[in-house]
């Protein structure tokens, strides 16, 4: 209330995780589907995948920007590429020929069958441990020049497999809206510039940062100085947080999951909390992660999301089944890339589907 002759008018906006807690505490304990009781699930933490997601979407200004930028089809490419992350399939095809390569080698000397009983089974274990060597792919440095010719060799191996495709089709060079991207990419510190330079004493070649350098460089190997090269050739590595979270965590699947569901929601309301680690009153360890924790259009929204539809696990749904009965969201969501989703995952959903009828959650 204020005077007509009050000047100021003291407002307070509440955070967004305020306005999920009050949710939480308040509209579960008022539903016709569970009386009121001792909350089962007390607190919620932003989770490290979480943070993550925080720091990719403010590097690039907002949910919007992160997730158009990665709905581009060559810079998609160009970061995943630089994050050291290859594509999903072809990684697999690589970890299968080396895991069945040691395999074969280990087998070749027994003479007697191997099952889940078979007291060689350790020795297998063992000698898998020893042999198997599964490095990832090293992040990557790339000049302008490289990201440019990137471009035409990734339009026409796209092309030579999908002649009609309509992005790249449409997108003939890496022309001046390119440029502008990457001068933003840049701006944004999403790219970080800087040189790669070889040490003269000891032959240590390291990548420096811009803010880094020097008229006299110190090699972090033997500490000894030597002069900036007169004629450097710049490169672009990506920033560490944005490596470490297409690499680690999945965040890619979470950013476009939120990118579509905010896209899908236009002008109406949207809230977000980024990946959320929820505690059973008087836990130390969380019961399980929320990837999805959102309000859309009046509805509150929790779900899980998969870098791929068979990472989907029975004691996933069992959980979501558990957080669900308590938190009483209006929806849930299954999340991945992709659409060839399992047939035993497709059955645990419509399991959950008609468990969470009896409670109004779709």
């Amino acid at each position: 209330e204020t005077a007509n002759e009050d000047n100021v008018i003291h407002i307070s906006i509440p955070s967004d995780l305020a306005i999920v807690r009050t949710w939480l505490e308040y509209y579960p304990n008022t539903s016709k589907h569970r009386p009121q009781t001792t909350p089962l699930f007390t607190e919620i933490h932003v989770s490290d995948k979480g943070r993550y997601l925080q720091g990719i979407i403010r590097l690039f200004g907002n949910i919007y920007s992160a997730g158009n930028k990665f709905e581009d089809p060559f810079w998609h490419d160009i970061l995943l590429w630089m994050a050291g992350r290859p594509n999903f399939e072809n990684d697999l095809k690589r970890r299968e020929k080396s895991t069945l390569e040691v395999l074969k080698a280990v087998l070749s000397g027994s003479t007697t069958p191997i099952d889940s009983n078979s007291p060689q089974l350790n020795k297998v274990a063992e000698e898998l441990a020893r042999r198997l060597t599964l490095r990832d792919i090293e992040s990557v440095v790339l000049t302008k020049n490289n990201i440019k010719d990137h471009f035409g060799g990734l339009r026409g191996k796209i092309l030579n497999k999908d002649p009609k495709n309509g992005w790249w089709n449409a997108n003939e060079k890496f022309d001046c809206l390119k440029e502008q991207e990457l001068q933003s990419l840049l701006e944004t510190k999403v790219f970080l510039q800087g040189l790669e330079l070889s040490c003269p004493h000891c032959g240590t070649r390291q990548w420096y940062v811009v803010d880094d350098l020097g008229s006299e460089m110190r090699c972090n190997a033997c500490l000894f100085h030597f002069p900036l090269p007169p004629d450097p050739s710049w490169s672009f590595r990506l920033n560490s947080l944005v490596r470490n979270a297409l690499r680690k965590y999945g965040t890619l699947a979470v950013l476009h999951t939120l990118y579509e569901l905010q896209r899908d929601s236009s002008s109406e309301m949207f809230l977000y909390l980024p990946c959320q680690d929820i505690f059973k009153a008087g836990g130390n360890a969380p019961f399980t992660d929320l990837d999805i924790m959102v309000i859309k259009k009046g509805k509150f929204i929790i779900g899980e999301v998969k870098s791929d539809p068979g990472g989907f696990k029975h004691s996933d749904f069992e959980k979501l089944r558990d957080v669900a009965i308590e938190l009483l969201p209006d929806e849930i969501l299954l999340a991945a890339p992709g659409d060839n989703w399992p047939d035993d995952v497709l059955t645990e959903i419509k399991n959950l589907t008609d468990e969470l009828k009896q409670v109004d959650v779709t």
